[in-house]
């Protein structure tokens, strides 16, 4: 879903982190996917799992920038390592990045996140989408990141900091 006026960021973080993929291993007899692919795939959803863990932290403009940036741009490299194996899924996701990327450049200070928070999120579920095309052909392929915290949905949402609008 798309979050409404919120002027509470803890719940607005809660919401990215469902809009988007968590692509967990399991064994199965997917394709193999090369190392490439393998590795732009864990640095995206590193990428991911870090905008999502900023829902604790309060939501500084800047480090949402930051780390909606990192989406965007670790969506595009993800783009490049499959555009091969998945060129229909690749196409999607570039578009996703790019409208990402556009998204975020408004983002200066806490006003501006709030006034631009419905495009980024619209963009930031369209990457997850697009992204999801190219990651669950691969996530039996690929290892699990080692260093990849806990999916998510496992963790309690911080309250909100704000009465939503």
């Amino acid at each position: 879903g798309i979050v409404g006026c919120s002027s509470g960021t803890s719940s607005v973080s809660a919401a990215q982190s469902s809009m988007l993929p968590v692509v967990s291993s399991a064994p199965g007899s997917a394709p193999q996917a090369d190392a490439a692919l393998c590795t732009a795939s864990g640095q995206f959803q590193a990428a991911v799992a870090n905008l999502s863990s900023l829902r604790g932290a309060g939501g500084d403009a800047a480090a949402v920038k930051t780390a909606v940036q990192d989406v965007a741009n670790t969506g595009g490299n993800l783009a490049n390592a499959a555009q091969n194996q998945y060129p229909a899924q690749v196409a999607d996701l570039r578009q996703a990045a790019a409208s990402l990327k556009s998204a975020v450049t408004g983002l200066t200070d806490q006003g501006s996140l709030s006034s631009n928070l419905g495009a980024v999120m619209s963009s930031l579920a369209s990457v997850g989408v697009a992204a999801g095309g190219v990651l669950s052909p691969i996530k039996h392929s690929c290892p699990a990141p080692s260093s990849a915290p806990p999916a998510p949905s496992s963790v309690p949402p911080a309250p909100s900091a704000a009465p939503t609008s």
